[in-house]
């Protein structure tokens, strides 16, 4: 009774759990009619893969990486490419944080960290020499319970719930996880805020805060861009850590604020950050 009613409270009803788990089980043995259907699915199946994952690595983890593909955000994501970067580094034994992925980052690889816990969140120490970025990645994720995915041209590195949805029937509000188009792609924008979107999209910053008040990471935006970023007094002390290279005004307001769940929306030819529940209200009073 306790696993039925987990079920319902998901949204799935046990006749589409045990479909979901037939069809894992068939492209496990080898059925590429389930592995498309899998992937017609979309990312609501990466969790469920994930943990099929321990009974074929290699056969799972190639489905999964197709499926992170498939939702990246752009589509044509320069993030998806930087994973086949050679590097040669060495992980040292720890929590994971920042420090844990800088090797990463000096090689060009584009990672942002979604509110991970690095008290809870632990690696082993591991040298690689002369592999890709994937290889690297596949490993710290594996150690450390935690997953990626290629939203707003970053690799996002953190829990699988925040990153994909849950593995229920996929309407519109439930399609992502925590990353997401932002509430701007999804307004109704006439000449000049479709301009300041434009502006955002073009406009590139290099910059490195850690545990910054999001208060001061829009101001330094705003001073460098001169675009009006409006935040609530509730969210300004908010903890910020983003380290970013040649990324647009977009991806890193799209990052910073849908770590915090927040979002972001054209109001009075400025950017509001708020609620994702009040961003989308602006965006609901005028849908394209």
């Amino acid at each position: 009774m306790k696993t039925i009613g987990l079920i319902l409270l998901l949204g799935m009803s046990p006749t589409q759990e045990g479909d979901l788990e037939r069809r894992i089980d068939a492209f496990l043995k080898g059925d590429e009619k389930a592995r498309k259907e899998l992937l017609d699915q979309g990312p609501r199946v990466i969790r469920p893969l994930l943990k099929a994952r321990e009974r074929d690595p290699d056969k799972v983890g190639a489905l999964i990486f197709d499926l992170k593909k498939a939702a990246s955000l752009p589509r044509d994501s320069a993030a998806i490419k930087a994973l086949n970067l050679k590097i040669t580094l060495t992980v040292e034994d720890g929590e994971f944080g920042s420090e844990t992925v800088s090797g990463l980052r000096e090689a060009g690889v584009p990672v942002f960290l979604a509110r991970i816990d690095p008290a809870t969140t632990k690696v082993g120490q591991m040298h690689f020499d002369d592999v890709t970025a994937r290889v690297v990645l596949d490993y710290l994720c594996s150690q450390s319970g935690l997953d990626y995915g290629f939203f707003h041209n970053s690799v996002v590195i953190g829990p699988p719930e925040r990153l994909w949805p849950g593995d229920r029937p996929v309407k519109p509000e439930n399609a992502w996880g925590s990353f997401h188009p932002a509430g701007i792609e999804r307004q109704k924008l006439g000449k000049d805020e479709e301009a300041l979107l434009k502006r955002l999209k073009e406009t590139k910053l290099d910059l490195a805060f850690t545990d910054a008040p999001l208060s001061e990471v829009t101001g330094w935006i705003e001073g460098l861009t001169g675009i009006p970023l409006g935040i609530r007094k509730e969210d300004q002390e908010k903890p910020v850590t983003i380290h970013a290279k040649a990324q647009s005004v977009y991806d890193v307001l799209a990052l910073v604020t849908q770590s915090l769940d927040l979002d972001f929306a054209v109001v009075k030819r400025g950017i509001q950050i708020d609620f994702k529940e009040n961003v989308s209200k602006i965006v609901g009073n005028g849908k394209k």
